[in-house]
């Protein structure tokens, strides 16, 4: 549309077509109004490119220094997790990387689902042995309960198992496990289960059954007999001194068939 205008530089009458951008006074003025606005919707786009920019930095500033060494690989795996794609052994080096930023839960968390994954009992058994190193010994119990529901046969977790239960104060069981945990484990020296089996007989007052049961763990192997040495002392004292080798007799009479 026309219209009238002063031009407010050398004061001659303006008389035009409105022309944003375009000179309008043969002095040379122009209207900048619309250039003015085109640098503040510029700068406006500047600044919040900037701002965005900051943000994504700084939450790749907080994420490697979160995940270190996994900075990569650890959205993979998010992402494989949340799609559903991600493997047991996925599951399983999430874990790991977690492990290794102390992210404890996140670890207990992908251990358990790297089971529910395969199906298999060997993730629990880590599981189980993670919660034992955090101090979550309630938490292991149940896991390796669940361990051996579902066909876990490691001799290694019968006796952390055999442990646990001897925490809980649950003689019986701690004591099969532990006699599972020899038989699971016959060609290693059975000291941390005989010693299981040995406290729990100390404290249910079976004194002579514990000294026979250390008596037959020496006379097993010969580099036995530096062990448990301690405990077999104090057995002397409440057998008896007639008890004692009279057990120790009865326990050669049947290694030697006599």
């Amino acid at each position: 549309m026309a219209f009238m205008k002063i031009c407010p530089l050398c004061s001659n009458e303006l008389n035009h077509e409105r022309l944003v951008g375009v000179t309008l006074c043969e002095c040379g003025w122009y209207d900048k109004s619309a250039e003015a606005k085109k640098t503040i919707v510029t700068d406006k786009r500047a600044s919040v490119f900037l701002a965005i920019s900051s943000a994504v930095l700084f939450l790749l500033y907080v994420h490697a220094a979160t995940w270190g060494n996994h900075m990569l690989s650890v959205p993979l795996l998010r992402a494989q997790q949340v799609t559903g794609m991600l493997s047991s052994a996925g599951y399983e080096e999430l874990a790991l990387a977690c492990i290794d930023v102390n992210k404890w839960s996140c670890a207990e968390n992908a251990y358990f689902q790297a089971h529910v994954k395969s199906r298999k009992p060997d993730a629990l058994h880590t599981l189980a042995h993670l919660q034992m190193r955090l101090g979550k010994v309630d938490a292991a119990r149940e896991t390796y309960t669940q361990y051996f529901k579902v066909g876990g046969k490691s001799g290694e977790a019968m006796l952390a198992y055999a442990k646990l239960l001897e925490v809980a104060n649950d003689d019986v069981q701690a004591i099969k496990m532990y006699e599972a945990s020899i038989e699971a484990r016959k060609e290693i020296l059975p000291i941390q289960a005989t010693g299981g089996i040995v406290r729990i007989m100390m404290k249910q007052g079976r004194y002579k059954d514990a000294y026979r049961r250390i008596v037959s763990f020496h006379d097993s192997a010969e580099n036995a007999k530096g062990y448990l040495n301690t405990e077999l002392g104090q057995l002397k004292n409440r057998v008896g001194a007639k008890a004692g080798p009279a057990i120790e007799r009865s326990v050669a009479g049947k290694r030697t068939g006599a």
